[in-house]
């Protein structure tokens, strides 16, 4: 019944997904059937009219009766795809730039959210797509090769870790032609800062020593 309630709830019906039998639930089931030229006079709501799927939209393996074919409540009328998979970025950095993010794998990005976890089913992964397992693990506990990036792209800039002063977590300032430039650091890499000027127009140089004592929050 709360299966039920929830999906007549995600077709924009009002009533409370608790699982027990309303006047509320009865009133929406007997809507949607009437939307699609289902007698719903009945008292109760027939198991017949109901077919299940895993998702609001799902893969079709195959079709296994013919259009216009007469069914019978029990009648197989399709087999699903290897919908309802789902992956989890495993030890996520503790200190990524905000923003949405994508896993790619293979020809497929896949959104996920601050957990790492995609944010919804995942219709079909292709097995190539899959790390073999060296070691003889099982197909569930194989790992997968795959970039984690942000969903849009952003710009940065390089420059010396001294030209940046006054940092506040990921959050400081760098000094050109005499001007304070509040910036974002993003990362680093051999002997070089990453850094995110935001909106502010990146200058064409900074200072290598600023003065230390300079406060820019």
């Amino acid at each position: 019944m709360q299966y039920l309630q929830q999906e007549l709830k995600r077709l924009g019906y009002d009533l409370t997904a608790d699982g027990r039998m309303g006047q509320a639930t009865l009133r929406a089931a007997r809507q949607a059937m009437k939307s699609v030229g289902i007698d719903s006079a009945s008292l109760f709501i027939p198991l017949s009219v109901i077919s299940w799927i895993p998702a609001p939209s799902t893969v079709f393996r195959s079709c296994d009766t013919t259009l216009g074919a007469s069914v019978a409540a029990g009648d197989k009328l399709a087999t699903l795809g290897s919908g309802g998979q789902s992956i989890t970025v495993k030890d996520l950095p503790s200190d990524l730039v905000s923003g949405s993010r994508i896993v790619r794998l293979g020809h497929l990005d896949i959104p996920v959210d601050a957990n790492g976890k995609s944010v919804a089913p995942i219709p079909e992964l292709d097995p190539s797509a899959l790390a073999p397992a060296s070691d003889g693990a099982n197909a569930t506990d194989k790992p997968i090769s795959a970039t984690l990036s942000l969903a849009k792209p952003i710009d940065v800039s390089s420059a010396p870790p001294s030209a940046i002063f006054d940092l506040n977590g990921p959050h400081g300032c760098v000094m050109s032609n005499g001007k304070l430039i509040s910036v974002r650091v993003v990362g680093s890499q051999l002997g070089q800062a990453f850094i995110d000027f935001g909106q502010t127009p990146v200058p064409r140089k900074v200072e290598l020593h600023p003065n230390s004592q300079t406060r820019c929050h």
